[in-house]
């Protein structure tokens, strides 16, 4: 898992990096908001954990114009301030959690990880298609389709039917019910 840091504070950053890296994350560091949103936009990144108070360009500018550009990667937003107000603006801009300094960084770490974890069930339960080969799985819009055959909606019961009607029961294999389409 790959995460940006973005703290204008480069020993608290390389102690952010440095921490999250021990986890087995791959941590990129920047300092000011207009590099953080170069990075951004040009690089994939599992979450981002964002400094408001930034030289550049301030946090909650990097976020609303993350949102603005379609980059959903989810954002932890970090504070000095703690206003209610402020946190409230964050996350309707779009962060997924924040957390105040001073931190301790078993949180930040535990708080990450939280961050990632749902972002991995959301892509499980189907914001993004599931592809493998020719298949085609997009559990939110609940279709399945093959190249080599017709779309076909799921009904998510435990057996559904084959292309004549008939039931497939839960012990059929995959393959079996890939055939029926």
């Amino acid at each position: 898992m790959r995460v940006l840091v973005v703290e204008d504070e480069k020993k608290l950053g390389s102690f952010l990096r440095n921490g999250l890296a021990q986890e087995n994350l791959v941590v990129d560091l920047v300092h000011d908001g207009s590099a953080a949103l170069a990075q951004i936009l040009t690089q994939a990144y599992d979450a981002v954990v964002l400094d408001i108070m930034l030289p550049g360009r301030d946090g909650l500018s990097v976020l609303r114009e993350m949102r603005r550009q379609r980059v959903n990667t989810p954002v932890l937003l970090l504070s000095a301030r703690g206003n209610v107000n402020e946190r409230i603006e964050g996350l309707n801009l779009g962060a997924d959690d924040y957390l105040a300094k001073p931190f301790s960084p078993n949180e930040l770490v535990a708080r990450v990880r939280a961050v990632l974890r749902r972002t991995q069930q959301q892509q499980l339960v189907g914001e993004q298609p599931l592809v493998y080969g020719g298949i085609t799985v997009d559990g939110f819009a609940r279709r399945a389709s093959s190249t080599c055959a017709r779309s076909r909606a799921l009904s998510g019961k435990r057996s559904d039917t084959d292309a004549s009607g008939g039931a497939i029961s839960p012990e059929e294999t995959p393959a079996m019910r890939w055939q029926a389409l």
